[in-house]
Order: structure tokens, then sequence, then C-alpha cells
């Protein structure tokens, strides 16, 4: 593989600034196929552009996990379920666990409000600034893991919904995960998830593809071929993580 540094504009979409600056290429051998199968990864095998993203980090040493909408909607309602389900308004139903205390969860999956903008925010912003002051002195690895504890059994969408068909808590439960968790900055983690509490229904949207590490950094990723061009929701996530000093790169995929 052949990185190649820096500005990389497309033609056909014309981008900030500081995004053309963190914008990287990685060329790759192309398979001939159109479709997922576009190029080959190092080990010689047909792989997506995904793929080739993680092959190439992984070889580089570091750590690479993807944690696209549905990863961060189910972090953030971990750390939040207490003031996203407070005193909701719907028939409520007794949800027991062996040797656990029971809790009360509403029966409609969601409280009212939470796919409203920044509805649910305004309603309940102490609480959810309170929460916020927490997260980032917190130990997020040991946080998170008592809220799948407490919480993991709640039939709720927003901590089941994947673009992959598989179940948030139980790939949060994944070795890759839980060294994430011990890895992420708490200033970091409640920074994101903060800002999709404001407006789930607008913010969960956009966030990188991947989460890469190694003991140096952490690096928010995401992902293009070398022409697809960066939606709206991704590029007012690029820009609020360079804003608050989060690491993030914009990796395109070339074919040769």
């Amino acid at each position: 593989m052949v990185l190649i540094g820096g500005n990389c504009v497309n033609a056909e979409q014309i981008l900030p600034q500081e995004i053309v600056q963190i914008t990287q290429t990685i060329e790759v051998p192309k398979t001939g196929e159109k479709g997922k199968w576009y190029f080959y990864c190092s080990n010689g095998k047909k792989c997506s552009t995904e793929d080739v993203v993680r092959d190439y980090y992984q070889n580089n040493g570091y750590k690479a996990m993807r944690a696209e909408v549905s990863f961060w909607q189910a972090m953030f309602a971990l750390a939040f379920f207490d003031e996203i389900f407070y005193n909701h308004e719907f028939e409520q139903t007794l949800i027991k666990k062996p040797d656990k205390e029971p809790f009360l969860f509403c029966i409609n999956d969601i409280p009212r409000g939470f796919f409203a903008g920044d509805f649910l925010y305004l309603e309940r912003k102490k609480m959810y600034d309170e929460k916020y002051k927490f997260l980032k002195q917190a130990n997020i690895y040991e946080y998170i893991n008592s809220q799948i504890e407490k919480y993991g059994d709640a039939p709720t969408r927003i901590l089941r919904e994947t673009e992959e068909n598989r179940d948030c808590i139980d790939y949060f439960k994944t070795p890759i995960v839980q060294e994430f968790l011990k890895r992420i900055n708490p200033e970091t983690f409640a920074t994101i998830t903060y800002q999709i509490a404001k407006n789930p229904r607008d913010n969960r949207a956009g966030t990188p593809d991947f989460i890469v590490w190694n003991n140096e950094e952490l690096i928010l990723v995401e992902v293009k071929r070398e022409k697809e061009t960066l939606r709206d929701g991704q590029i007012v996530w690029i820009e609020f993580l360079l804003k608050n000093k989060i690491p993030a790169i914009v990796m395109r995929v070339k074919g040769i």
C-alpha cells in the first residue's frame, strides 16, 4: 500500500480547508469488479473500501473498530439512559433480571420527543448537563459496563438498531469495544455523546466510520473512495471534532 499525503479535493465537491488538510489517500490494487469487492487487501483477497482502511491501520500497528451511527447512538443511550427515560409518560412494565432489582421500562420503546430535534434535551437540560460533567471525569470503561449490566436487557431500539444487523449490547461486550472503552479519553467520550444528546434526530448521523488507536493516539476516521463526496452530516461532524480538538481523518481509497 502507498499512503499519499494531504490535499485531496474532489473536483465535484469543494470542502472546507480544515477538512482538505486532514484528508489522506491510500492507493491499493483494484479488482476490476464493480460494487463492494472493488479492491484487493494486503493478503491478496478481494475486499471493500472499509476493509482496505481497516487492513491499512492494522498493518501499521493500530487497533481498528467500526463505529458508525448505531454505535454512537447506543453509546449515547447507555451513557444518558436515566436522563432519556426519566419520568416518561407512557405505560410502564416491570423488567426483572435474575438476582437484580427490577426496573421500570416503558412499553413504547423510546420516550416522547426522542426524535423531535432538541425537544428532549431542552426539556431536561439540567439533567443532561450534569451527566455531561460527570462523564468528563468518569472511568468510561467502568461506567458503560455498569450501564450494560443495569440496562442491557432493555427492549429499546436505540440500543439495538444497527446497520449490520447486530445487537449493539452484544457488540459492546466484545474485546475490541472493551479495549476502546479503556482507551478513550473521558472528555472525548463526553463531548461526542453530549453532542448527540442535544439533538438525537439530527446529530446521530454522520459520525465517522472507524475509531483507530495505538499507544500514542486515537483517531476517528471517515472512509471514502477517491471521488466519493462527503455528506453534509459527515462534514458537520468532522468540523465539530476538529473544533473540539478530537483527532479526525478523511481516508480516501484509490484503486490502481
